[in-house]
């Protein structure tokens, strides 16, 4: 039963279900360490979701969360999430080991929205997510994998979606068969998916550790602790899929990285994590310590913004990155052909009940995309990587840090100088 090897998994990992919810710590707060004030715990002070429902994307600041709760079995499991939630700003919770029998739909207390996957026969995994009730309505679709994989469809608007992916992976004490069957999962859902923008998150039972070289994909500055085997498969995932991991891109007091704790109080560890396709979605993603259930694990949250200039800079770098050569792609016609048919297959029972535009986005990328793995020509014009569009940026906040406050007398100090 996997509650009781959870036992054996020391620094990596739980010690089983608590049978009794822990003290809440004084003093403990988010990462600024500041309660929010009435306004901050508006979701819409500045008209960020439109009377029709769809949301305002000149500029929308969405905080996604996950939190391993260790078990939403009963009820009063689920009351004390929300009573620790009522004074945080969030949007989407990815909820893991939910423990919960038979699948689940349902508004508590609130007026959120709780959907549950089916936990093992044993009562064991099972993962979910709370969607609060201001964008409920802006759900479009939701998937369960596995007990632990789940899947939301988020509409920012006509065009765009976002794609949050919450789970639960095999600790440990699970074979390596287990292992390749939940990223063989994760591979799949990552390669029919159509979605505008994704994130990728909860316990990985993985440690990524530091950023080994600054040529290694996927990794920021930031992060404590080494790599463990898991940790090597998820930072393949992450490179295959060119993903980032959100949780080492901002620099936070040491005390704010670790998100799980052993029982002794003595070793902290990073094992959930938030991950993004692309690094100027999130804004910041850090550890919440006053949400506490009982759980060794801490609440996690990602602020992620949307707006009309990233969008379009995000569809122009696609836009340029598919440049064909279709003298080289008709030699590969065969190919091509097999490629399109292993795409298509499973989108054949999906496409039923959707609309005539979101069936042409899906069929004209995936010929756009295996086009472009096929016969892609070689750069010829100068392209700006993930890791320069970081230090560029990071090069302009320092700027900023440098620039005195009175830029009017440092202007003309300077001409005086001169």
């Amino acid at each position: 039963m996997e509650t009781s090897k959870k036992g054996g998994r020391n620094a990596h990992g739980h010690n089983g279900p608590s049978s009794t919810r822990r003290a809440r710590k004084p003093g403990n707060g988010d990462s600024s360490g500041t309660m929010p004030t009435d306004d901050e715990l508006d979701l819409n002070p500045h008209g960020r979701f439109r009377s029709d429902g769809s949301i305002n994307t000149n500029q929308t600041n969405l905080f996604i969360c996950t939190y391993n709760v260790r078990t939403l079995r009963t009820e009063e499991d689920l009351e004390a999430l929300l009573d620790e939630i009522v004074n945080i700003k969030w949007h989407i919770i990815g909820l893991a080991e939910t423990r919960r029998p038979g699948n689940l739909i349902k508004t508590p207390q609130g007026g959120h929205t709780l959907f549950t996957t089916s936990a093992t026969s044993r009562s064991c995994n099972g993962v979910g997510f709370l969607v609060h009730k201001d964008i409920a309505q802006n759900i479009s679709e939701y998937k369960e994998i596995s007990d632990r994989i789940a899947t939301l469809k988020l509409q920012i608007n006509k065009k765009h979606t976002l794609r949050v992916i919450q789970v639960y992976a095999p600790t440990s004490s699970h074979d390596e068969i287990e292992v390749e069957d939940f990223y063989n999962d994760l591979d799949q859902i990552m390669s029919t998916d159509t979605s505008s923008f994704a994130i990728l998150m909860g316990d990985f039972n993985a440690k990524v550790g530091l950023r080994r070289s600054t040529d290694e994909k996927g990794i920021g500055a930031y992060g404590i602790g080494d790599r463990n085997e898991r940790g090597d498969r998820l930072m393949e995932f992450v490179a295959s899929r060119d993903l980032v991991i959100g949780n080492t891109l901002f620099k936070k007091p040491i005390n704010n990285y670790w998100t799980w704790e052993s029982p002794n109080g003595r070793t902290h560890n990073v094992i959930d994590f938030i991950l993004c396709d692309h690094r100027r979605l999130v804004m910041d993603v850090g550890t919440i310590p006053k949400v506490d259930t009982g759980s060794d694990h801490r609440f996690v949250r990602a602020k992620v913004r949307i707006n009309k200039k990233f969008e379009r800079m995000r569809m122009i770098k696609k836009g340029k990155s598919r440049s064909i050569d279709i003298e080289l792609l008709s030699n590969k016609q065969e190919q091509f052909q097999l490629e399109l048919n292993n795409k298509f297959s499973p989108l054949k029972d999906l496409v039923e009940d959707q609309p005539l535009n979101q069936i042409y986005e899906q069929v004209s990328t995936i010929i756009l995309e295996e086009a472009e793995k096929l016969a892609k020509r070689p750069k010829t014009a100068i392209t700006t990587t993930d890791k320069q569009e970081e230090e560029i940026w990071k090069l302009n906040e320092k700027r900023k840090e440098l620039r005195p406050s009175d830029s009017r007398q440092y202007i003309t100090r300077l001409n005086t100088q001169s």
